[in-house]
């Protein structure tokens, strides 16, 4: 398991694909996590410590308090080197619900 605490939270919409970050500093990101949409309406993981994209390894995510736990397909999780991320967050949690929803808006993985 991946854990971290996120003290920003950041929705990106540059051109018509929507991104979410979540990362520790907002100048020197020691740990983040990534999730965007591309053109194909694929959902691509991006992680601070691999140097891959990971695409639709993701079987469902879910916000409890304030706490994002994204669970990794269990086909994927070894490639990915987790089965789940569990990210803390300082951002209000009904923000980042909204923003997650416009990122995974093709995918019925959010809870």
């Amino acid at each position: 398991m991946k854990y971290f605490h996120a003290h920003h939270v950041n929705l990106l919409q540059e051109d018509i694909y929507p991104s979410i970050a979540f990362y520790d500093d907002i100048d020197d990101p020691i740990d983040f996590v990534i999730l965007s949409q591309d053109a194909n309406n694929e959902l691509i993981l991006t992680l601070n410590d691999t140097d891959s994209e990971f695409i639709n390894v993701i079987e469902k995510i879910k916000l409890l308090h304030d706490t994002v736990m994204i669970q990794i397909k269990p086909s994927h999780a070894e490639r990915v080197d987790y089965d789940y991320i569990e990210i803390e967050c300082d951002e209000n949690m009904n923000d980042i619900r909204a923003s997650l929803k416009i990122v995974c808006q093709h995918h019925n993985i959010l809870m």
